[in-house]
């Protein structure tokens, strides 16, 4: 089995899960024909809606929810968290209803359900904006909320206009938040995408009256390519160091992956996507880590080094030698 990896490692396979290096669209939503069951799941009562004036189009798509609990498209498309996932879309609200009402857009846990209400059957985001637009307060919050992690940014409610939202997720776990083209917040913890290998985008809030809806359209989810960030701890200098961190963390979150996600079975558990959780998705996961450290350190972390040595080069094979060595050992392979 190790001869099996280690042929497939060095093959030059890199990227083998996000297609390729370069920017890829993988879904639009325009909301002009309407909801499509092929794309969205729905849930709530009432269920969310069309609404006759878009962003871009004729069409927008109202949450629709009531007073009582939140109403949700999700997509059944999942996408992979690594590969330098965005999703970039517009939302409006309407500072005119007089009881609480939201909109909120983001990244799902997948398979852990939000907080219960008879009729909803939406999931739980480790990654959001929330438009809070209601007499009780007005304001956006940019949210993070994960197993470890809960970091938030608020800022004032702008206005009932268009408002074009973007969250990026780097593969080293740190989140983006843009609104109109301007960075509003970026996370001082990565987040451990472990948890999340793929992950579905969801939209799901309340507009409690007809005339007050919470609207979201011109929804694009794509990814930027493979990240290159050769000053992984963000210190301002390239060097040993950031490959040792980076080697560090990766051992982590394979075995935080391997304890939360493979050993009980959840949905994250199943890295290949095949609807079974087993030791195949040891294996796609060994391999897809391996290769985008390899990668990451060939292809990005070592042209970055300045005048780099005989040891240095030295060392960081040493350090990818004893990362592959652990990452079997952890894998049982």
């Amino acid at each position: 089995m190790k001869t099996i990896i280690a042929g497939i490692i060095f093959s030059g396979m890199f990227c083998l899960f996000c297609g390729t290096a370069f920017a890829e669209t993988l879904f639009i939503e325009d909301w002009e024909a309407g909801i499509d069951p092929l794309k969205w799941e729905t849930a709530g009562d009432p269920l969310p809606v069309i609404f006759s004036s878009g962003h871009s189009g004729k069409n927008a798509l109202d949450i629709n929810g009531d007073e009582v609990c939140n109403s949700a498209v999700c997509t059944v498309q999942k996408f992979d968290t690594t590969c330098d996932l965005v999703a970039d879309f517009w939302l409006r609200g309407n500072s005119s209803g007089m009881t609480g009402m939201t909109i909120t857009a983001g990244f799902t846990t997948g398979d852990l359900p939000a907080i219960p209400c008879e009729h909803e059957g939406y999931y739980k985001t480790f990654v959001c904006i929330q438009m809070i637009s209601s007499s009780l307060g007005k304001g956006i919050i940019y949210t993070v909320n994960d197993e470890f992690v809960r970091e938030d940014y608020f800022e004032a409610y702008p206005d009932d206009e268009w408002h074009n939202f973007r969250i990026e997720i780097a593969p080293d776990g740190i989140i983006s938040f843009y609104r109109d083209d301007t960075l509003k917040y970026t996370t001082s913890t990565r987040i451990d995408l472990s948890y999340y290998p793929l992950t579905r985008f969801q939209a799901e809030g309340k507009a409690t009256f007809k005339e007050y809806p919470m609207l979201i359209d011109d929804i694009t989810i794509s990814t930027q390519g493979v990240s290159c960030i050769p000053d992984y701890n963000r210190d301002g200098n390239v060097d040993i160091t950031d490959l040792t961190i980076k080697a560090e963390d990766e051992i982590n979150r394979f075995k935080s992956w391997m304890l939360l996600c493979w050993k009980p079975m959840r949905d994250c558990g199943d890295y290949n996507n095949d609807g079974i959780v087993d030791e195949i998705d040891i294996i796609a996961k060994t391999v897809h880590m391996l290769n985008d450290f390899f990668s990451w350190c060939y292809q990005c972390w070592l042209p970055a080094v300045i005048s780099p040595t005989g040891e240095t080069i030295k060392e960081a094979f040493e350090i990818m030698g004893s990362l592959k060595k652990e990452i079997e050992r952890e894998a049982g392979l």
